[in-house]
C-alpha cells in the first residue's frame, strides 16, 4: 500500500505543470486528497471550491491552521498510519529524485508549496491524534477508578527495594538500647539477671545456694544436675522467677530430657560461677530485695499468728462488732483481705461502712492481728491501685470505704508499720 502511495506522490511531484495547465475532474482531485489522509467530505468540498489539486490542498491546509483544536477520533488509527506514511514517502521521493538528478546532471525538480504544506499538515495531524489518544485514555482511567489519586511528580516515592525503617534507634537517636542478653558480655548478663531476680528473694537465695555448692565441689554430679520436672525445686521456686533460667544458661547449664527433664553442666568453670555468685550477693543490698525480703518474713509471722490463735472468745467479741453482710445484688463493695500468700478471705460491705468495721472483721479470723492493727504495730495496705496506698488504722478507722477508695471493690494486705 505504501509503495503505491509513494508512486502516486512521485508522479504528482514530477508533473506539477500538467495539473495547472490541464483541468482535472473533481473525482480525481477528491481521490488524490483522500490518499493524502483527508476525509472524503473534506476532499470533495475542497475540490469543488478550488477546481485544482493545489488549490484544494491550500484550502484544506488553511482549515487545519484555523482549527487547531478540532476533535479527532482516537480510534482512527488508519488515518494516523496514512499521515506517517505520507511524510516518510515524501522524504524518500526527494532522495530518489536528487539521486536521479545527480546521475543525469540535471537539477532536481522542486517540490510544490502546496505539497509541502500538505506534508506538514499530515505530520501535525498525526502528533495531535497521539496527544488526544493519551488524554482520552487518562480520562477513562480516572472515570473507572475515581478513588485513585495521581501522585505529583514532586513527590518522590521510595523504590520497591527500599524498606522503611521502624527501628527505635533511628526514631529516638538519644535512647540507648541495650544489647540482647545473649550478646552482652558475661558479667553484664549476670548483673541483668540478678536485677530481675531482686523482687523474688526466695528464688535469688535458692539460686545462690545452688551455685555456691557447685563452686565448692564442681566435680560432684549431684550439684551438676538440676531436676526441672513438675513438683521439683526448680518448678516451684525458680521456674516463674524472671532471670533464673537465663543465669543458669550463662553459667553453662544446658537442657537435657533423658532420662528426666533436667539442666546439666558438663564443664563447670569456677571463675564464671564466682562471677554469678558475686552478682547475686551484690543485688541483695538493693532496696527491692530488702523490701521484698521484709514482706516475706512478715507473711511468715502472720501465718504463725493465725495458726496459733485459738481465742474463740475474742473472735465472738469481734463478730458482734461487725455490721451485717449485705445481700447479693444490692449496692455493696467486696473487700478481699490477704493475710499471707496461702490465706485470703473476702466479704461484702456497704459503701457507708468504715475501715474500723473491716478491722473488726479481721478480728473474727484472728483477734491477735486485729489488736496489733488497733495498736498501730501493723497496718493495712490497699493494693487495688499502684503504688499501694497505706491505710493507718488510727487515722482511717472512721473513714467510709467509699471515701477511702475501696468501692465497688478493693484488695487489702497486711503489712508492718512504717
Amino acid at each position: 500500500m505504501f509503495r503505491k502511495l509513494r508512486d502516486k506522490i512521485a508522479s504528482t511531484l514530477d508533473s506539477p505543470s500538467q495539473e495547472s495547465s490541464h483541468p482535472t475532474s473533481v473525482r480525481s482531485i477528491t481521490k488524490q486528497l483522500t490518499d493524502f489522509g483527508f476525509t472524503l467530505e473534506q476532499a470533495r468540498q475542497a475540490a469543488v471550491a478550488a477546481g485544482t489539486f493545489e488549490g484544494a490542498l491550500e484550502i484544506l491546509t488553511a482549515q487545519d491552521n484555523a482549527q487547531p483544536n478540532r476533535n479527532v477520533d482516537v480510534n482512527e488509527s488508519y488515518e494516523n498510519d496514512m499521515a506517517r506514511a505520507i511524510a516518510a514517502s515524501l522524504s524518500s521521493v526527494d532522495l530518489d529524485q536528487q539521486g536521479r538528478a545527480r546521475q543525469s546532471g540535471a537539477s532536481a525538480p522542486q517540490r510544490g508549496a502546496a505539497v509541502a504544506k500538505a506534508a506538514a499538515a499530515a505530520e501535525a495531524r498525526a502528533s495531535k491524534n497521539n496527544r488526544n489518544k493519551s488524554s482520552v485514555r487518562k480520562s477513562k482511567d480516572s472515570s473507572r477508578n475515581p478513588s485513585k489519586k495521581v501522585l505529583s511528580k514532586k513527590i518522590s516515592t521510595p523504590s520497591t527495594g527500599e524498606k522503611k525503617s521502624t527501628s527505635p534507634v533511628r526514631s529516638h537517636p538519644n535512647v540507648k538500647v541495650p544489647l540482647p542478653l545473649a550478646s552482652a558480655p558475661l558479667h553484664k548478663q549476670f548483673e541483668r539477671c540478678a536485677l530481675r531476680l531482686a523482687p523474688y528473694p526466695r528464688a535469688l537465695d535458692t539460686l545462690r545456694r545452688t551455685l555456691t555448692k557447685l563452686a565448692q565441689d564442681p566435680y560432684n554430679p549431684t550439684f551438676k544436675t538440676i531436676e526441672t520436672g513438675t513438683g521439683t525445686m526448680f518448678d516451684t521456686v525458680l521456674g516463674d522467677a524472671p532471670g533464673a533460667s537465663e543465669m543458669l544458661r550463662a553459667v553453662g547449664f544446658i537442657a537435657c530430657s533423658s532420662p528426666k527433664p533436667q539442666l546439666h553442666i558438663f564443664d563447670a568453670d569456677e571463675v564464671v560461677i564466682a562471677m554469678a555468685i558475686s552478682a547475686l550477693e551484690e543485688i541483695k543490698k538493693s532496696p527491692e530485695y530488702l523490701s521484698a525480703k521484709k514482706l516475706i518474713n512478715f507473711s511468715d509471722e502472720v501465718k504463725k499468728e493465725v495458726e496459733n490463735d485459738n481465742n474463740l472468745t475474742g473472735r465472738v467479741t469481734y463478730r458482734e462488732k461487725v455490721p451485717p453482710e449485705p445481700e447479693i445484688g444490692t449496692q455493696s463493695t467486696t473487700i478481699r483481705m490477704v493475710f499471707h500468700p496461702k490465706l485470703t478471705v473476702s466479704r461484702r460491705f456497704d459503701g457507708d461502712d468504715t475501715c474500723g468495721d473491716v478491722i473488726n472483721w479481721v478480728g473474727t479470723h484472728s483477734p491477735v492481728i486485729a489488736e496489733r492493727l488497733w495498736e498501730g504495730k501493723w497496718c493495712i495496705e490497699n493494693i487495688t491501685t499502684y503504688p499501694p496506698q497505706l491505710i493507718k488504722c488510727d487515722t482511717y478507722s472512721e473513714e467510709t470505704l467509699q471515701m477511702t477508695g475501696l468501692w465497688p471493690s478493693g484488695t487489702l494486705r497486711l503489712c508492718p508499720a512504717c
